[in-house]
């Protein structure tokens, strides 16, 4: 009887010092109202894909990062008393200190989100990428999470861009030549369904990558039946001193010329 009194508190000990977390350092617990300190960060990597991005707030500071073929932009903003207390409620609302992730084993090439967030000192992991994943009861809380902080950062990125006219060589606003042409993966012009026109776009602060494609079309029938294509994908850095881009057909291909 005396070895089963020593083995009760012994487990009772044990449970309560060492909690079952699967992955992370979140605790569960009870959230403050209004914390004297507050950090979040989230990360997005894209896996395979040169591309990734980082968002950091805190009370005092927060900035959006873009890391693109070797290239970073980034882009700073001091956040309002009002911002920082709605996402803190995103947070509270879905049980930031509650949701948990599992580790899938070997996983390859996948990217993911993970988010931190630091309440008061009291570190919250969240990770839902290479082999950790978040636990299916919790997907919804951190979609939403993921989702809100999102939202801010866009939105504070949007208000320093940058809106720069994009002219065109008169050779591909002829029409002649199929021409496909994308700014940060937003598609402009597709395949010459409509010839490309003269144009605006709300470049980033930085460096923006620019995608331009087209072929020869008397080429399809020659040589043959083997098309020459050309193309050019180029990170442009975009600064509030450029006036205008224009993008040409030449000898040399396509060319991409920013006028300051």
């Amino acid at each position: 009887m005396k070895k089963l009194f020593w083995i009760l508190p012994l487990m009772m000990f044990v449970l309560t010092a060492c909690p079952n977390n699967e992955n992370g350092t979140s605790s569960g617990g009870d959230l403050p109202e209004n914390p004297e300190k507050l950090i979040i960060r989230l990360n997005e990597d894209g896996g395979m894909n040169p591309l990734s991005y980082g968002i950091y707030i805190c009370k005092d500071s927060a900035y959006w990062q873009m890391w693109r073929s070797g290239n970073q932009t980034k882009l700073n903003w001091t956040p309002t008393e009002n911002e920082i207390a709605d996402l803190y409620q995103v947070l509270k609302e879905n049980n930031v200190n509650k949701i948990k992730s599992k580790s899938e084993g070997e996983v390859y090439d996948r990217g993911g989100t993970s988010i931190d967030v630091d309440i008061n000192s009291q570190s919250y992991d969240l990770n839902n990428s290479g082999n950790a994943f978040i636990d299916e009861k919790w997907r919804s809380n951190f979609n939403s999470i993921s989702s809100a902080i999102w939202s801010y950062a866009s939105q504070k990125v949007d208000e320093q861009k940058i809106e720069v006219p994009i002219h065109f060589g008169d050779s591909l606003k002829s029409g002649i030549y199929p021409f496909d042409f994308s700014v940060n993966d937003i598609r402009l012009f597709f395949n010459n369904k409509t010839a490309p026109v003269d144009t605006t776009f709300n470049f980033y602060p930085g460096f923006n990558e620019i995608y331009s494609q087209t072929f020869y079309p008397d080429s399809a029938s020659s040589y043959g039946g083997l098309v020459t294509y050309e193309w050019n994908n180029e990170s442009l850095e975009i600064t509030p001193e450029v006036k205008a881009i224009t993008i040409r057909l030449s000898q040399d291909g396509l060319v991409y010329e920013i006028e300051n």
